[in-house]
């Protein structure tokens, strides 16, 4: 395979500390698909083949760009308060999370504004840069939204 170094850098934060154990699915508990061996190997792909880079550090206010303020808090609160286990949110409107399959950990503030970290280090390079970048990162963000998470 041609070094492609020059052609592509990535940045990585896998937050092996955050490992969800199980979601509801169906009405019944199951376990959680979410966790770090799931990003190993195309860590470890990566690391091989292209130059990475170190994320950088953001303020927490640049969650407020994406998210509501209340929204922020209603996570870093309910991960603050968490000492063990994890936390299976309401959906019917007693907690913002629209579905079971998101568990809240101690560490799910943590691992979220890390990602987002990592992820904004990635468009950071781009635009300074031209050149591509691309984040590699857990949790997943995809289920966020301004108001609610899932």
């Amino acid at each position: 395979m041609k070094n492609l170094k020059n052609d592509l850098v990535f940045c990585a934060q896998l937050n092996e500390q955050f490992v969800p154990t199980k979601e509801i699915d169906n009405g019944k508990f199951v376990r959680n698909p979410e966790r770090p061996s799931r990003l190993s190997l195309v860590n470890k792909f990566l690391k091989a083949h292209f130059q990475e880079i170190s994320v950088l550090d953001f303020p927490e206010s640049v969650l407020m760009l994406a998210h509501e303020e209340s929204y922020v808090s209603y996570i870093k609160k309910k991960s603050l308060d968490l000492i063990e286990g994890e936390y299976i949110p309401e959906v019917f409107f007693v907690d913002p999370i629209f579905d079971t399959g998101t568990p809240i950990k101690h560490e799910t503030y943590d691992a979220a504004f890390q990602s987002v970290q990592a992820t904004l280090t990635g468009i950071e390079h781009t635009l300074k840069t031209k050149n591509v970048s691309y984040v590699l990162t857990r949790p997943p963000g995809h289920h966020a939204m301004k108001r609610y998470g899932g």
